[in-house]
């Protein structure tokens, strides 16, 4: 076995699987002002992989990337052996497969979960972080349809069952991307999804991520009784988006799509 092996097996370990859109579109400046979203996602990343290095020493954290065909795919590793990494859109491919990738991340913390449990170390909960600034290659309604089942079937589990629990966050990037589907892939954690709008700068996308932490953070200490974690991690969520929102500094920059309520901030910016 490998040293980063041995050093996973010392303690328990939190999967972290970061599914990112890198469509050509994910390069286009939408807003003027704002940098392209390949760009903010970018250093939202590194900030919020910094976190975890700081704060949560258990995580490890996997990587796919899509676009229409393009499927790349980092495996679990520590933080400690983690390199970095920088994302790039990959051109000429604007449609983004979003169900196939949602589908590919999901299989991949059931078998990082099956290989934890293989070696009997003890994990929690993992997390599903999900960006795409769109889904025109899903071109089958049915498949789609059968990955937001799968997501929502993976929160929905109870206590006294094999634990399949897999926490979803998903961000959508821009006004193109189709909330409906975004909504059916959160409909298992509604407190999990943001979209950030046109106009977002770092500020936003830094924003969400800190939530994204945050929660993380918070999950170790819940219960684990899956019947009410999602609900008790959910009121942490909502607690950050509080703090974010009287902070002023996120108008017109995010939408808030807590309960499948449309909350728009419409008070000045400064």
């Amino acid at each position: 076995m490998n040293s980063s092996r041995l050093i996973r097996n010392a303690s328990a370990r939190l999967p972290i699987l970061f599914c990112l859109d890198v469509s050509a579109s994910m390069a286009v400046r939408r807003n003027k002002g704002a940098e392209p979203p390949i760009t903010l996602l970018n250093d939202a990343v590194k900030q919020l992989l910094n976190q975890l290095r700081n704060e949560l020493p258990m995580a490890e954290v996997a990587f796919l990337t899509f676009s229409e065909r393009d499927v790349d795919y980092v495996p679990f590793q520590s933080l400690n052996d983690l390199l970095d990494l920088e994302f790039h859109a990959v051109a000429d491919q604007n449609a983004t497969s979003l169900a196939y990738a949602v589908e590919m991340s999901v299989q991949r913390i059931e078998d990082e979960r099956a290989e934890l449990d293989r070696l009997m170390v003890e994990n929690y909960a993992p997390f599903l972080i999900v960006v795409t600034d769109g889904d025109e290659g899903d071109k089958r309604q049915e498949d789609v349809e059968r990955v937001q089942n799968l997501l929502y079937s993976h929160c929905s589990s109870h206590s006294g069952e094999e634990q399949t629990l897999i926490v979803p966050f998903i961000i959508g990037v821009g006004e193109d991307v189709s909330l409906d589907k975004l909504r059916g892939y959160a409909r298992g954690f509604k407190e999990g999804f943001f979209r950030l709008r046109n106009k977002a700068q770092i500020r936003a996308f830094r924003a969400i991520f800190k939530i994204v932490g945050d929660s993380i953070g918070s999950s170790i200490d819940l219960n684990a009784d899956q019947d009410s974690f999602l609900e008790r991690l959910g009121q942490v969520v909502r607690d950050e988006i509080n703090r974010e929102e009287l902070s002023g500094k996120m108008h017109d920059m995010w939408d808030d799509f807590t309960f499948f309520e449309i909350i728009m901030d419409d008070e000045s910016n400064e």
